[in-house]
């Protein structure tokens, strides 16, 4: 009996310094960075052997991880869509200018303006124009002369300009019907002076208008009138000034814009695009 009650005091003697270990580990695992142990120093933290093994994934001294061949299939891929796109894109943009030019020619047939697609330039030539026309009526019986060679957008602004304006003015202050312009340029690619307005004849975007020509065998020269009055000056003035309706830039005798002297014998129009959408009209 007493041999019985000796073996249970040293079990129980047993657990309960068993319990106290436990309990021990479990606070010091617990502590926080600083903590002091019952003797006043300070506690160590237990050592995690994975920090002590582990190194950040930029360290410079690991070896680099080989990429991934299905990251590589999807970064050619994604190349390859990119490229895809852009080119869609270049076709859809070539597309849209080819329809936007088709669409144009279908109003200078309804305008009646008489015309023929104009010659390719040379692949080493200084100017080229994208789809070139000759234009030589801009109307039945409205003659060019001698014939220009232009974008369609000018030949459309020319045609406008003569129906809607020349010829209401012509009927108005001379009594007579015009039966077409004189012109002294249109396309030309100019080896110098290569400003605004050499650039606007560069694109086949310009035409310089010398004279009207009217049915009873009259002609309408340009030429600097502001000191004039009558009926001619009256016409000239009307047609200078409904040119800005339909074109970007006009300039005319007498004329001074960014140091550029214009000749007094003829009026410049065009229809350039300018930053902006900038308007000239002198």
């Amino acid at each position: 009996m007493g041999i019985q009650v000796a073996m249970i005091a040293g079990r129980r003697k047993f657990y309960r310094q068993r319990l106290a270990a436990t309990v021990m580990l479990v606070m010091a695992l617990a502590a926080p960075a600083g903590a002091q142990d019952q003797d006043g120093t300070a506690a160590k933290p237990e050592a995690n052997p994975q920090m002590l093994i582990a190194k950040p994934k930029n360290d410079p001294l690991l070896p680099r991880p080989r990429p991934d061949p299905h990251d590589l299939q999807g970064a050619s891929a994604d190349r390859t869509e990119t490229e895809a796109t852009a080119s869609g894109r270049a076709e859809s943009a070539a597309a849209s200018s080819a329809g936007d030019r088709e669409a144009c020619r279908w109003r200078l047939r309804a305008l009646g303006v008489a015309f023929e697609p104009g010659p390719p330039a040379a692949d080493d030539a200084p100017c080229v124009v994208a789809a070139p026309l000759v234009i030589s009526e801009l109307s039945p019986g409205i003659a060019v002369s001698p014939e220009a060679v232009l974008t369609c957008e000018a030949a459309e602004a020319v045609a406008t300009w003569m129906r809607d304006v020349v010829g209401p003015a012509a009927d108005r202050h001379l009594q007579d019907a015009a039966a077409g312009i004189e012109i002294s340029s249109s396309f030309a690619c100019r080896a110098s002076g290569f400003d605004a307005i050499a650039r606007a004849h560069a694109s086949a975007s310009a035409v310089d208008v010398t004279g009207v020509a009217f049915r009873q065998g009259q002609r309408h020269l340009i030429r600097n009138r502001d000191s004039e009055s009558g009926p001619e000056a009256a016409f000239q003035r009307a047609i200078r000034i409904g040119a800005c309706r339909h074109f970007a830039r006009v300039q005319g005798p007498g004329s001074n814009f960014g140091g550029t002297e214009l000749g007094d014998t003829h009026l410049h129009l065009d229809v350039a695009e300018r930053s902006g959408g900038e308007r000239i009209c002198r």
